[in-house]
């Protein structure tokens, strides 16, 4: 994101073999630092529905500096928030109506409601970056952190990654990351990805 005061990059990372995705944003060099509001929106659903607003849902949050569980729903695992941030301001609102094209391609329900946890409240300067840890096991910002430098680090190790071609090299990186590990030890390939 660029504006006058500087520029803010925002990089997603899931972390190879963990429940877990990393969100840092980081300010470019010479740029200002700013204030930023991080809105925690959930669904806790599984991947064949869509979510409406609902009395059921569950955002007794339990929250300490650095680390937010949010129950959500009964049979549903729970989310923990690991952070850098200033605050936490834990809130139930609902947000409707969320545009989804690519599964109404699909022939599938493509709105869905949101419900909001609550804000995170960060003070970023360059050289100090925001992060988030979103999954079903605790992660503190700190932890998060390595856990990125280390899943960068391992892209640059996966197969091909010496190639010369530069297109048979980004698609060998690309490729790895849909390789998981099966119940039965063995590997497979997400092959419907993002859908299942």
């Amino acid at each position: 994101y660029r504006t006058p005061q500087g520029t803010l990059e925002k990089t997603v990372a899931m972390i190879q073999g963990r429940n877990f995705t990393i969100v840092r944003y980081a300010l470019a060099a010479g740029s200002a630092p700013v204030d930023m509001e991080v809105r925690v929106l959930l669904a806790g659903r599984d991947y064949h529905s869509i979510m409406r607003s609902n009395d059921f849902v569950n955002l007794q949050t339990r929250s300490q500096p650095g680390i937010v569980y949010i129950p959500l729903y009964e049979g549903v695992p729970s989310v923990w928030l690991g952070h850098n941030a200033q605050s936490f301001q834990p809130e139930r609102t609902w947000y409707y109506n969320f545009d989804y094209p690519r599964e109404r391609e699909r022939g599938l329900e493509g709105h869905e409601d949101l419900v909001s946890a609550g804000v995170l409240r960060f003070q970023i300067q360059p050289g100090r970056p925001a992060w988030l840890a979103i999954g079903t096991d605790p992660v503190s910002a700190e932890d998060a952190a390595e856990l990125f430098r280390r899943e960068i680090e391992s892209r640059e190790r996966w197969p091909l990654s010496d190639e010369p071609d530069s297109l048979v090299r980004e698609l060998a990186r690309a490729t790895g990351q849909f390789i998981v590990r099966r119940g039965d030890g063995l590997k497979t390939v997400i092959a419907g990805y993002p859908w299942f």
